[in-house]
């Protein structure tokens, strides 16, 4: 097998290895946090790239240790073992492809048909553009993940007070801050073999609720009554919901999806509401980048590892 293949092989394989260690490891030691409903949503969201980011890394020290270790004019073979992490790996790349492709293509025929009656406008509390569309269902949602817009029905607009009409500007604005639909991508598509067990929906379920939660509480950091203004706008717009269905796929971030609002109304009306905001990811980013230098910097036993994956897997 050719230096190039090899090399191809190696990082499939280390990336699949390390994916289905890490996706195990979640599985068993996960447990569901605690706390207010922002530091619950970052705690899943970590919990959830875990085998991913691990993957990731141990990928880039395999390959950083193959190229200057190993010899290009050797011509080595390499066992079913490997070859099969490898084919894992590719599979998982495969159906994130896929699953990538699908989203996309759901959120665009969605867009394209509320862009047909679409108005652009600005509103004051929102810093992206605003498109007004007339539809039956009452949508108010952020839609795009590297060009984000506001999506908002006629008729919430004309109902909702302005009061009302700020803490759901509140409420979507947290989900721009939070790049929450980036993050509902990542959690319907990371590339890792977790997707394939029951834990990934669940934790995909306990995110939503957790981001959701956390929008409303931005709404409530508006001032001593933003809490009461969003519950009275949600219930504004479950009312105006009342003989319709959505007419196409709706976006994570979407106010209200024709689900109960029961629990959020009173979690809302709670005085003794954690609104806590969850840590910055700074502390993470430092780690992952610690490990990873400090790892370049001692590539003699990694390169090690991957001979002897290479000579004594069968």
């Amino acid at each position: 097998m050719t230096f190039a293949l090899r090399l191809v092989v190696i990082l499939l394989a280390a990336f699949g290895f390390l994916n289905i260690i890490g996706s195990i490891a979640l599985a068993v030691l996960w447990r569901p946090p605690v706390g207010s409903a922002d530091m619950r949503a970052r705690a899943l969201f970590h919990a959830r790239m875990t085998p991913t980011i691990g993957a990731l890394v141990a990928t880039v020290l395999a390959a950083c240790a193959f190229v200057r270790f190993e010899p290009s004019g050797t011509d080595e073979r390499i066992g079913w073992m490997l070859t099969l992490f490898a084919l894992v790996a590719l599979g998982v790349l495969v159906r994130t492809s896929i699953r990538l492709v699908r989203a996309e293509r759901a959120t665009r025929q969605s867009v394209r048909a509320w862009m047909t009656s679409a108005v652009t406008t600005r509103l004051d509390g929102i810093d992206v553009p605003v498109h007004v569309v007339s539809t039956t269902f009452p949508i108010v949602a952020i839609v795009g993940l590297f060009r984000p817009r506001l999506v908002i029905a006629r008729s919430v607009l004309e109902r909702c007070h302005r009061d009302e009409m700020k803490a759901i500007l509140a409420h979507e604005s947290w989900h721009l801050h939070r790049h929450d639909n980036i993050r509902r991508a990542v959690f319907s598509a990371a590339p890792d073999v977790l997707g394939w067990l029951p834990l990934s929906r669940r934790l995909r379920e306990l995110w939503q609720i957790a981001a959701e939660e956390s929008a409303d509480d931005a709404a409530a950091r508006t001032g001593p009554a933003g809490r009461v203004q969003l519950a009275e706008a949600l219930v504004r717009v479950a009312r105006l919901d009342a003989e319709h269905r959505p007419e196409c796929s709706l976006p994570a971030t979407a106010l209200y999806r024709g689900e109960s609002i029961e629990q959020r109304v009173r979690r809302m009306l709670d005085p003794t509401l954690d609104l806590r905001a969850g840590p910055g990811n700074g502390l993470i980013f430092a780690l992952v980048a610690l490990v990873l230098v400090v790892s370049l910097l001692n590539l003699g036993p990694i390169q090690d590892l991957v001979e002897i994956a290479v000579n004594y897997l069968p």
